[in-house]
């Protein structure tokens, strides 16, 4: 790779050249991702709730782009681990999405039945991404 694409500037970044300087003009998104362990017996449980957030998040959300979550067996084989995406435009549009009362108690059932310690989430900016 030529040195002058190692140590170029991104796109969104270079205001002079009419390329786009915000992550929305670039198509650049964030995820919310949430992270959590629930204990095998737990886990209908959490994922009943998760449907009925999901269910929330269609009607009282229209600013989250795409929401999914997935499960996978923990290595400990005792435990399922539970990851819960949401997309948004930017991060100002994330910002700008409420988590209200109702979104608390909808999340209750999930945060009460994760294994302690194991619940925490963050936003990520879109890195790289190929969709076919």
């Amino acid at each position: 790779m030529p040195l002058e694409l190692l140590s170029a500037s991104p796109p969104w970044e270079d205001q002079d050249q009419g390329i786009p300087t915000t992550q929305e003009e670039a198509g650049m998104s964030v995820l919310a991702i949430w992270t959590w362990s629930s204990r095998n017996e737990d886990v209908e449980d959490v994922r009943s709730a998760l449907a009925a957030l999901v269910e929330h998040c269609e009607t009282e959300h229209p600013l989250i782009h795409r929401l999914g979550w997935y499960s996978a067996p923990a290595k400990d084989e005792a435990s399922v681990e539970f990851r819960w995406l949401e997309e948004y435009e930017s991060r100002e549009t994330m910002a700008r999405d409420e988590f209200t009362e109702v979104c608390e108690a909808l999340w209750e059932p999930v945060k009460s039945r994760a294994v302690e310690g194991s619940f925490a989430g963050r936003a990520f900016d879109q890195g790289g991404l190929l969709e076919r």
